[in-house]
């Protein structure tokens, strides 16, 4: 009896669940309670662990989701990049195009539906070879023909694109499907920066008589390869349209964007606008004047100040007046500028100071006192007498008459009057401007506004070749040094080379001083807070700040590392 009872025993298993449904009959209520306590204790610690273990092990991951709503100032006219000069056509032409090459604010020019591309010795052929993974929205994929075509349009009078004058001169041809060639009638190192234009499907717009092309509904309904695609408008009873989706265009090249959908609806202002941020209405404004700041920072958005490639720039005639004839003048001059003390109360933070010159992407920043340090232990009374000039310096200014520049110059008219120099002060209508000033150069010193563009534009504001109208050599300025300096960074594309000629050119321009950088301009861009892996250090173009749209989100999950 005993052997069988051992042996028994010694089989049994893990008890089965028929004999763990007979255990609370087998305990008393209080053995029953404290069980079911322990369960839950029990449950309620796994609980926690799991829980700890996922918040200290997980990261947030972008997942594809979300709806954003941006506001923009103004109406839609002609969303198509041969047509798009306003802010608003051209941040829509911006997500629903891309074009061979792009703008990225940490790379500059890069190939985006371009794969690769080799330049001639003579630096006036570009062999461009095409990615195949690029596809038209509605379906049909990218090739040579619709290169072809776009830039027929762009060179075509009859057509009318306002770029017209910018495409002349260049031939393009079909290789093979996914290879291209451009031939220039003269090297250029910004040529890249002109294929950043969209493209347009050959097989939609070769049909369009030129007559049409302001008037199709491809201007409003666009059909074409980049990140977003058309949705649908709404429009008013007048025919504006009031609002635009987008969604996500899920086979872009560069990866499936992050959000789902972009919604834009559209303000004649910035007050009715405000009136949307306050009702929760939109999510985002493109460019937000001072006065708005406050109010968008009180609805908890978020602001981003990207620096443009504006500045406002004092030039010095250097051919019409004998004092300014003098660079030890200039520096002089230069240097007693304070330029903080130049920006309206009003326009901080739209406008910086800058305090350094010419080649501000390039070049490292230079304080302006060392500019000028040769002439720093000199007075300017010292330096007149040297050049033979009478005493007291009397100048005149000419500037814009609008609100920010009159400001300037007033300041900078008390500022100098305190060093004893007669400043006189012209202001001259917006209308006019180009016609009375700039076409005649009659001025001492000039307050204007310039645009430096992709690429830094150097030649047009400093090579001898620009001195008389229609060029943008604003000082008159020769130079037998820098000329051929310019010469060579507009025919280079080399990226080493166009920063040792920066550093050449910077040397001579510091030591002339031509004119001098006073404010740069930032475009102040707020967005809610729920849109992240925003990066935007710099743009030439509003549109810019959409350069890498497709990497941001508003919806993440957990990602567990395990390790």
């Amino acid at each position: 009896m005993k052997q069988q009872v051992f042996h028994e025993t010694k089989n049994v298993s893990f008890p089965r669940w028929k004999q763990w449904k007979q255990l609370p009959s087998l305990l008393s209520k209080t053995e029953q309670r404290i069980l079911q306590t322990a369960f839950i204790l029990a449950f309620i610690s796994l609980f926690i662990l799991v829980g700890g273990y996922l918040f200290t092990h997980g990261s947030p991951s972008p997942v594809f989701g979300g709806t954003y709503t941006e506001g923009l100032i103004g109406a839609p006219q002609l969303i198509n990049p041969l047509y798009a000069i306003s802010d608003v056509d051209q941040d829509l032409s911006k997500l629903i195009y891309t074009g061979l090459f792009r703008w990225d604010p940490e790379n500059g020019i890069i190939p985006d539906i371009a794969l690769s591309y080799t330049v001639s010795e003579d630096k006036k052929n570009y062999y461009i070879d095409l990615r195949s993974d690029v596809f038209w929205h509605h379906g049909s994929q990218v090739q040579a023909k619709d290169i072809i075509l776009t830039f027929k349009l762009l060179q075509d009078p009859a057509y009318q694109s306002p770029f017209f004058s910018r495409y002349q001169g260049i031939k393009v041809e079909e290789i093979n499907p996914y290879q291209i060639v451009f031939t220039l009638e003269k090297p250029s190192n910004n040529f890249l920066s002109l294929l950043t234009i969209g493209l347009l499907p050959a097989d939609l717009w070769q049909s369009i008589p030129a007559q049409n092309a302001v008037l199709t509904s491809l201007n409003r309904e666009p059909i074409g390869n980049g990140p977003f695609k058309f949705e649908k408008l709404e429009m008013d009873k007048r025919g504006v349209v009031r609002s635009y989706e987008l969604s996500a265009y899920q086979e872009f090249h560069r990866g499936s964007p992050l959000i789902k959908q972009i919604h834009f609806k559209f303000y004649p202002n910035e007050k009715t606008a405000e009136e949307a941020v306050k009702n929760k209405h939109i999510q985002g404004l493109g460019f937000v004047s001072p006065e708005f700041v406050s109010l968008f920072e009180k609805e908890g958005m978020k602001f981003y100040y990207p620096q443009t490639s504006r500045f406002t720039t004092l030039f010095f005639n250097t051919q019409k007046h004998p004092a300014l004839q003098n660079k030890e003048i200039r520096k002089w001059l230069a240097r007693s500028i304070k330029s903080q003390s130049l920006i309206p109360p009003d326009q901080s933070p739209i406008m910086m100071p800058i305090f350094y010159p010419f080649f501000p992407e390039i070049t490292e920043k230079i304080e302006i006192s060392s500019i000028v340090s040769n002439s720093e232990d000199q007075n300017l009374a010292t330096l007149l007498e040297a050049a033979k000039i009478q005493s007291p310096l009397a100048l005149t200014l000419v500037t814009v008459d609008e609100p920010e520049f009159r400001f300037m110059a007033e300041t900078l008219k008390q500022q100098w009057g305190n060093l004893g120099i007669s400043l006189t002060i012209q202001f001259a209508p917006p209308a006019s401007f180009e016609d009375d000033i700039l076409r005649t150069r009659t001025y001492d010193l000039l307050l204007v506004n310039i645009e430096m563009g992709k690429d830094g534009a150097p030649f047009i504001f400093w090579h001898s070749s620009q001195i008389a109208y229609p060029g943008l050599n604003f000082s008159q300025w020769k130079n037998e040094d820098i000329d051929p300096l310019l010469q060579q960074w507009e025919e280079t594309q080399d990226k080493t080379q166009q920063t040792s000629l920066a550093q050449s050119m910077e040397t001579i321009l510091e030591e002339e001083v031509p004119a001098i950088f006073l404010v740069r301009f930032t475009y102040p861009y707020t967005i809610t807070k729920r849109i992240k892996n925003v990066f935007l250090p710099q743009i030439h173009i509003p549109s810019d700040r959409f350069s890498r749209i497709e990497t941001w989100y508003m919806n993440t999950q957990k990602k567990i590392n395990l390790f």
